[in-house]
């Protein structure tokens, strides 16, 4: 059993808007230990900076799955990109280490409103019986992001500078919202 032509239609976006912004978020990876470093990090703070994205992350992870389970799951990743994207052009502001830490906790928080919410909105499309297929595309979605992320990230750090990787990040982001609310529908409309 295949998707539906609307259901198809959305789970593409999806897709897309998923590897979008997972491909911003690995932009940023390979450059945040020497932005870190530049700013007087230690060691122990920069795996702070790795560690405070995905604590804050894991705290608001239920929570925020709670209430997409009973608010539009649309709207949550919708908050959750404008967000991101708010905090992706933070970075290139802050002045020390610390408020780098302060960005990454935000940056888990807006985090968790998009991919677990994400996955969840494509779990109501999944048809019965092909949940493991369906979930595998979005998986794929995801890592293949955040494995293009890197080498972007790095790219840009070597050739033009830490902020144009922060600034693309923010647009790869901005893009992905701009397709999330013009292009995916309300997942209530796929409910039977």
């Amino acid at each position: 059993m295949a998707l539906e032509r609307g259901a198809a239609n959305a789970f593409r976006v999806l897709l897309l808007c998923i590897f979008m912004a997972m491909t911003g978020l690995g932009v940023i990876s390979p450059i945040i230990p020497n932005y870190a470093s530049d700013l007087g990090a230690t060691g122990l703070m920069i795996g702070l900076l790795y560690s405070s994205f995905s604590i804050s992350r894991a705290a608001l992870q239920m929570p925020i799955g709670r209430l997409a389970d009973r608010a539009s799951k649309k709207k949550i990743i919708v908050a959750g990109l404008a967000a991101y994207a708010v905090v992706s052009v933070l970075y290139v502001y802050a002045t020390s280490a610390e408020m780098l830490v302060e960005i990454r906790l935000l940056h888990g928080v807006a985090s968790a409103m998009v991919m677990p919410v994400a996955m969840a909105y494509a779990a109501e499309l999944t048809p019965k019986g092909r949940e493991g297929r369906y979930m595998g595309y979005m998986s794929t979605a995801m890592f293949c992001g955040f494995g293009a992320g890197p080498l972007l990230g790095g790219f840009l750090y070597e050739h033009y500078s830490i902020g144009t990787a922060f600034h693309t990040m923010s647009a790869l982001v901005s893009i992905s919202l701009v397709l999330t609310v013009l292009l995916l529908p309300d997942e209530r409309s796929f409910r039977k």
